[in-house]
């Protein structure tokens, strides 16, 4: 009976699973909340369960106490999840800059000097955007995929300027893909 009911509003019943595996939220339980959402907060059906599993996705990742049923199912969803995206991006940029100083940590090994040039690797995703606007470059797209380690960025500077851009270099799988100057000129 309830999954006809849930049939009939043309929601996919993946959001359901995810209630009930994730939040332990039974079928039953959704389905009152998401009327409820429809008689006092006015957000039709299909819209609830998408902010709702976002709401419940994002107040986990920053510890919000789903064992209160104040917290579980709020009476004022679209505020609460508001209140939450902000917490949940501050922690989403923290944890970036970690994943991306983890990944520098094991791209280090492509450090050296030579006796008038140094390679470095940038420790923070701001490094990198700060790079790119030095270099006038695009060098800032390449930060997600610096921080899930399928390519390494690194800087080349002389010795004598080591605060100055001079060159950006990409690796991948070992090899030097690419070695730019300033608005990706060739060096």
């Amino acid at each position: 009976e309830v999954y006809q009911a849930i049939k009939q509003l043309h929601i996919d019943t993946l959001y359901f699973v995810e209630l009930k595996t994730q939040y332990d939220i039974s079928y039953t339980k959704a389905m009152e909340y998401l009327e409820e959402a429809y008689q006092y907060q006015y957000i039709k059906k299909k819209e609830t369960i998408v902010l709702w599993s976002d709401y419940l996705r994002m107040a986990s990742a920053v510890g919000v106490n789903l064992n209160d049923k104040a917290k579980k199912f709020p009476s004022s969803l679209k505020k609460e999840h508001d209140i939450v995206m902000f917490a949940y991006r501050a922690v989403q940029v923290e944890m970036d800059k970690k994943a991306f100083a983890e990944q520098a940590e094991i791209n280090a090994k492509y450090e050296f000097e030579t006796d008038d040039m140094m390679v470095i690797v940038p420790r923070t995703p701001q490094a990198v955007i700060e790079e790119a606007n030095a270099q006038n470059n695009c060098l800032r797209s390449y930060v997600e995929r610096v921080k899930r380690g399928e390519t390494i960025v690194a800087f080349v500077r002389r010795k004598s300027e080591p605060e100055k851009t001079f060159l950006s270099a990409e690796i991948h799988d070992g090899e030097l893909v690419q070695l730019k100057g300033w608005c990706n000129s060739n060096p």
